[in-house]
């Protein structure tokens, strides 16, 4: 009974570690979990379960310009349609990408509380692995007031958690196995 226990915990865990990643307000998805120099690099920034009271959103995605070079960031047409001003900028292309957006009333019955902000696109100066991190964050209502939020988050590429959970599962049966035998 105790390793029925054992065993279930064990699945059940594995089964809600892909959520982890979505307990941010924003995320980033890589296309790739690694690139190689030369390499375009296309990273969706996603926004989740946004606060319906949110007017404006203002962040600093940070990337390692040594290894990345911005090349341009798109907003996804349904963000154009629900907002007042969007912009993305950087510093002749070193970090951070800096993200503004100023959202119009009533946007959330539009867009929903989660969806895709736009994508960014980058060079890869070197091979390297894929990485951003939240800097500056600021998300108001439109009054001004701030509206506490959960960061960023990245994507873990859907290989790493299958490697994950087929290592795990080997492990589970070599111990079946040996308990059998």
């Amino acid at each position: 009974m105790k390793h029925l226990v054992k065993k279930l915990a064990l699945i059940a865990t594995l089964a809600w570690l892909p959520n982890l990643a979505f307990g941010a307000l924003i995320t980033t998805d890589f296309d790739q979990a690694s690139y190689d120099e030369n390499d375009t690099v296309l990273v969706d920034i996603v926004i989740n379960n946004a606060n319906t009271e949110m007017s404006w959103l203002d962040f600093d995605i940070n990337f390692d310009d040594t290894l990345f070079m911005i090349e341009q960031f798109n907003f996804s047409q349904s963000v154009f349609n629900n907002s007042y001003y969007a912009d993305a900028y950087d510093f002749w292309g070193a970090a951070p990408l800096t993200v503004s957006v100023e959202f119009i009333e009533g946007w959330y019955h539009n867009l929903g509380g989660s969806f895709v902000l736009g994508q960014a696109s980058f060079y890869s100066l070197a091979d390297s692995q894929a990485y951003a991190s939240l800097g500056y964050l600021a998300v108001t209502d439109a009054l001004g007031n701030t509206i506490p939020s959960q960061g960023v988050q990245t994507v873990p590429e859907p290989m790493t958690i299958s490697l994950i959970l087929i290592g795990l599962l080997i492990i589970l049966g070599r111990k079946k196995l040996a308990n059998t035998v």
